[in-house]
């Protein structure tokens, strides 16, 4: 027996996906999203034992062109003969890419691969070792998209200055109210937002106020609170955010409106141990976390 390279191909056959006219290693997921596109390639790997272990790894690309979906794979089949020599495991690689007609916020949501598939046939064109039928399947979900960016007003809240004897004498109203805001831009959709402070120090002081605490500043005893504004018939109706774990701030509350958004916060100071109370000042580096539901 004569051992030599065998010629693999892997052509569209049986397929129902549209070839991309400017790529011709690309593929449409689906009609229904326009410019999303897969690539598909065959790995033949290298021959785990037995007398062919010298040969490479062979990889193939899934094409109408021949030029790119044949190649030469030594040691996979014998000139003469069908004996089996040896098993081993083909393995694909899927690739994603976009091109400008792909609209992210159309596109949000939207399933693909929703059932199986053919695209295409691996085949040995020397007809020695036979043919693969090669199917795809899902689904997969295209993640719902928001904002391209969150831009903070202000890069420092300032919550002025409070009388310590005030706050030793009455506690618990908080203090210093002070709004801010933070914009979303170039949004793709109008999603809910998740307000996540797991990076910062907190403290609950009940089931329905906590606090940032004050790590690097010389008070004792105070923090700052936040809360979500909405404007609800002309007037500013304030939710408390608790900052112990992530916190939802619904859409309708978003100010969405031609592809930006505006989440309107408002900061304040607030006593979270009467015992530990001290003067000094109040400063706490906080990182806010947006993310979608």
């Amino acid at each position: 027996m004569q051992v030599r390279p065998q010629r693999f191909g892997f052509p569209p056959a049986g397929t129902t996906f549209t070839v991309d006219s400017s790529n011709k290693k690309g593929w449409l997921v689906d009609s229904s999203i326009p410019g999303l596109y897969f690539t598909l390639e065959a790995n033949l790997p290298k021959p785990p034992q037995g007398p062919f272990t010298a040969w490479d790894k062979t990889t193939i690309n899934l094409s109408t062109d021949t030029s790119i979906n044949q190649a030469l794979a030594s040691g996979w089949g014998c000139s003469n003969g069908e004996t089996k020599r040896e098993s081993a495991t083909i393995s694909f690689t899927l690739n994603f890419y976009t091109t400008s007609a792909f609209d992210p916020a159309k596109a949000s949501g939207k399933k693909f691969f929703t059932s199986r598939q053919q695209v295409g046939v691996l085949q040995n064109l020397t007809g020695k070792g036979g043919e693969l039928d090669v199917y795809i399947s899902g689904p997969l979900t295209i993640a719902t998209v928001g904002c391209a960016a969150f831009i903070v007003d202000t890069q420092t809240v300032n919550l002025g200055e409070i009388n310590y004897s005030l706050l030793k004498l009455a506690p618990y109203p908080p203090y210093n109210n002070t709004p801010f805001n933070i914009k979303l831009e170039n949004c793709y959709s109008t999603p809910d937002l998740v307000l996540n402070f797991s990076n910062n120090q907190t403290k609950a002081i009940n089931s329905y106020t906590s606090t940032l605490v004050n790590t690097q500043g010389t008070s004792r005893g105070v923090g700052v609170a936040l809360q979500y504004l909405t404007d609800q018939g002309g007037s500013d109706v304030a939710f408390n955010i608790d900052v112990t774990k992530p916190s939802t701030v619904p859409a309708k509350y978003l100010n969405y409106y031609n592809g930006n958004g505006l989440l309107r916060l408002n900061a304040q100071l607030y006593v979270n141990d009467v015992d530990a109370l001290a003067p000094g000042t109040l400063y706490i580096p906080a990182i806010i976390t947006l993310t979608l539901p």
